[in-house]
């Protein structure tokens, strides 16, 4: 949906007066980016809500998104150096130190190109992520998930033992490794009334399995670890008393459009603010 008048909702957003009694509620799709309206129960008027004149509550903290960043010489010519991912790396250690609050990174995947770690304790933790973010930017969790280029080579990929993944990584306070406890994994902020869903939606490219050692083996967990991503978004949607949830996975919302129900999950509700983040494309336009 590209009519920049679908863009117009980050300024003003028309929403009705919601009523004592409802005959209908008319939305768009929230999701890609288009407005949402209610339609009013006892009147077909809307009123206009200005976000600009708008008063919002004090900010309690901020985090910072990231991914596809990991730039090799191999498979980007078209970049002779790191200089433009060492660029976006010293821009988010200003707006940190800019925002002052930051609790938590979210790094959607690709991290590792071309094809994923080779080991537990490979040298690109130290060259292409350790090196390039600073000290400062690392103090805080990279709440982490694979992408499909993170997948190729780990063996992760033909186990369906998480503990094979070189990535995964359970101790929250080690700071020299993602925070990637499990292939899908949620974590509570309960100062922040947030919580966070990592999710596993490599399914949607399922085809990269055959860039690993075990196609039939990779595409066999692929396909569990959405299923099960799928299911605890479900549970944590149900059961979790946070306002806030933040979903993520390596892919784009639209990457989901054969799956309408979790979509229409991410929509606001006035019970609960969602948001979901995802990555792979790199190129716009």
């Amino acid at each position: 949906q590209d009519s920049s008048q679908d863009f117009e909702v980050t300024s003003k957003i028309r929403l009705a007066v919601q009523r004592e009694k409802c005959v209908g509620v008319k939305e768009h799709d929230a999701v890609l980016g288009s407005p949402v309206y209610v339609e009013s129960c006892r009147s077909s008027e809307l009123q206009e809500f200005d976000f600009q004149k708008a008063t919002c509550p004090q900010r309690r903290a901020s985090f910072l998104v990231l991914g596809d960043w990991g730039w090799d010489a191999g498979i980007h010519g078209n970049l002779l150096t790191s200089s433009c991912q060492k660029a976006i790396a010293d821009l988010m250690l200003t707006k940190m130190e800019e925002l002052g609050d930051v609790k938590f990174v979210l790094n959607v995947g690709d991290s590792f190109y071309p094809d994923g770690l080779n080991a537990k304790d490979d040298p690109q933790w130290e060259t292409k992520w350790r090196r390039m973010y600073a000290k400062r930017l690392r103090s805080v969790p990279w709440y982490s998930v694979y992408g499909n280029h993170d997948y190729h080579h780990d063996p992760g990929s033909c186990s369906s033992d998480p503990a094979h993944g070189l990535q995964i990584n359970s101790d929250i306070g080690n700071r020299n490794l993602f925070y990637m406890p499990d292939y899908t994994y949620f974590v509570e902020h309960e100062e922040l009334d947030l919580e966070v869903v990592a999710m596993d939606a490599n399914m949607l490219v399922i085809e990269e399995c055959k860039e690993s050692h075990c196609p039939d083996l990779c595409t066999a967990n692929v396909r569990a670890r959405m299923n099960q991503s799928m299911a605890l978004f479900n549970k944590r949607l149900r059961e979790s008393r946070a306002k806030n949830l933040v979903a993520f996975s390596h892919y784009p919302s639209d990457f989901f459009r054969s799956n309408p129900a979790f979509l229409n999950q991410l929509r606001p509700t006035f019970e609960r603010s969602t948001a979901y983040f995802g990555g792979h494309r790199h190129n716009y336009g």
